[in-house]
């Protein structure tokens, strides 16, 4: 006679059944969220790293900026050395030579008055500080870097060695040499030079105001 069927086991094993199959779906969704939390963790560790590149990029610009500030602080000063009225905010065409040569740049004397009757016949007979800065990306203006050359130059007219010209033989040199300055060139060449001895020109403050300060 054949065996008859259990239900009750059958009931069993179909509970078991269930039971593993909701194991197994708790088991796939802890592993989902499993990999989302890390999903979630990598987004988080992008977006600190992108934080941290985006907060370092910005300190180098501030850093730049700071560097520019100062920059354009410095070349205003010199700038406004040249103007005729202190309250004014431009500089005499005429003056460009001179501001040039204070912003380290050798331009020719022909050059300079080239470009000087360019600018008046423009009817440009003021610049600001833009317009010279301008001006000096101008290929013509060439940056002077020769500090040792121009250095050697000037102590062959410094006897004592001590780092002074005297300014009578400094106006001698300028005005036989080369190409000869104006009397109002040579004035304001003269005082960039002029430091705490007022009756000689100091060689190393004049290649300062002249080349920038290198040190």
């Amino acid at each position: 006679m054949e065996d008859e069927e259990n239900p009750q086991l059958d009931d069993s094993i179909d509970n078991e059944n269930v039971d593993n199959k909701n194991i197994d779906n708790e088991n796939i969704d802890n592993k989902n969220i499993d990999n989302e939390n890390v999903d979630n963790e990598d987004i988080d560790n992008e977006h600190i790293d992108n934080e941290h590149i985006d907060n370092e990029n910005i300190d180098k610009e501030n850093i730049d900026n700071e560097d520019i500030d100062q920059e354009m602080i410095e070349l205003n000063a010199i700038f406004s050395r040249f103007k005729d009225d202190p309250n004014e905010d431009f500089i005499n065409v005429n003056r460009l030579t001179q501001v040039l040569q204070a912003f380290g740049r050798n331009p020719s004397l022909k050059d300079s008055e080239q470009r000087i009757n360019e600018l008046e016949a423009a009817e440009k007979f003021e610049l600001t500080l833009e317009d010279v800065l301008q001006i000096t990306n101008e290929s013509w203006t060439a940056i002077n870097n020769d500090r040792d050359g121009l250095r050697q130059a000037l102590e062959k007219f410094d006897p004592t060695q001590e780092g002074y010209i005297d300014i009578e033989k400094f106006r001698t040199i300028m005005t036989t040499l080369g190409e000869p300055l104006t009397d109002e060139e040579l004035d304001d060449l003269i005082q960039l030079g002029l430091n705490d001895e007022q009756t000689k020109i100091n060689i190393d403050y004049l290649l300062d105001q002249l080349l920038g300060n290198n040190t």
